[in-house]
């Protein structure tokens, strides 16, 4: 499973994030927008955010890939083209609701679950690139 994080505004989120992933075999995580990103290992002083994102991570930010990128609709396209199923992470009006105990991916096909902003959840324009 992939990981997409849209515009997450806390680094102890998206640390736990980090964490969470650790322990379910997520293989990649994509950090998009706003979303704070791990300081490079190699990096000698780090931001309060990337100090609060490891804390909360626990090392999950070394062990699994991640990539930082700006746009939501191209990754989006990419990931598609290489045989992912787009998934979102939401609620609200409108939005068609999936058991995740019972939902199970399309077969040969990789999810790629997008979770939103802590505030304002996924837009209309992330939720029209799901699958």
């Amino acid at each position: 499973m992939i990981l997409i994080l849209d515009n997450l505004r806390s680094a102890h989120n998206v640390g736990a994030l980090f964490r969470t992933a650790d322990g379910a075999g997520v293989t990649h995580i994509y950090l998009v927008g706003i979303t704070p990103t791990p300081a490079e290992p190699s990096r000698l002083y780090q931001t309060l955010a990337q100090k609060t994102l490891a804390k909360t991570a626990l090392g999950a930010e070394r062990s699994i890939p991640w990539t930082s990128v700006k746009s939501l609709a191209r990754l989006a396209t990419q990931l598609r083209a290489d045989g992912n199923e787009l998934v979102a992470l939401e609620e609200g009006d409108g939005i068609t609701a999936i058991d995740y105990r019972e939902w199970q991916p399309k077969p040969g096909k990789i999810p790629a679950l997008i979770v939103g902003n802590e505030v304002d959840g996924l837009g209309g324009k992330t939720l029209a690139l799901v699958d």
